[in-house]
């Protein structure tokens, strides 16, 4: 199989992403990230597909780490190579690939954020006054609810002490229990919206 440098097959590698639709912020990442690792390649004295082995990825994968890079952004590093390979073994660029038992590394989950408890009464302080707002604050507050689901909700959702939180996506339909406060806020803004004639309960 006659050897083609990596220089000259990443500009029809970018070219097929941009066939396929791929958005300019992800060609662009992609192209950046290829670019790094080609020339991490070509100081190993490696131009073409079939010189690599899974060593060399690793061995790039783990200088990226030592470099101060941020597990997630080797990680999404790595999403670019790895698809580069698989492309290059499709048009019979090359006859392995090296990146495919290369594992990606190991991403710690965040602590999740919270409010301190001045934080948490200075928010609820700000909207006493503001009937939707307020609303919106005490479910975000007291259920933990995602901001699209309070934002979808409407009368008919609202039940006794609880809310039904209607299927979406691959989300299955659910109900969430009220504590005093924001059962108190809803019922408020609810009387105010069947008032008015209001079928959406946040939406005025």
């Amino acid at each position: 199989m006659a050897q083609i440098s990596f220089q000259s097959l990443l500009p029809t590698f970018i070219q097929d992403l941009e066939k396929k639709g791929r958005s300019p912020s992800t060609i662009l990442a992609y192209r950046a990230d290829l670019e790094q690792l080609l020339e991490y390649l070509a100081n190993k004295a490696k131009a073409a597909p079939d010189q690599v082995v899974q060593a060399d990825i690793e061995t790039f994968r783990d200088t990226l780490l030592t470099q101060k890079y941020t597990p997630k952004s080797v990680s999404r590093k790595l999403n670019a190579v790895k698809p580069f390979f698989r492309w290059l073994i499709s048009e019979k660029h090359s006859i392995s690939n090296p990146t495919e038992n290369v594992a990606h590394p190991k991403i710690e989950p965040a602590l999740p954020k919270f409010l301190s408890p001045i934080e948490y009464r200075a928010l609820r302080d700000v909207v006493r006054d503001d009937p939707r707002i307020g609303a919106i604050v005490e479910l975000i507050l007291q259920t933990g609810m995602r901001i699209s689901e309070v934002a979808n909700m409407k009368l008919v959702n609202l039940r006794d002490s609880e809310v039904v939180v209607e299927a979406y996506a691959t989300q299955p339909q659910r109900t969430v229990p009220l504590n005093k406060p924001a059962n108190k806020r809803l019922k408020y803004l609810s009387i105010q919206l069947t008032i008015l004639g209001q079928r959406s309960l946040l939406k005025i």
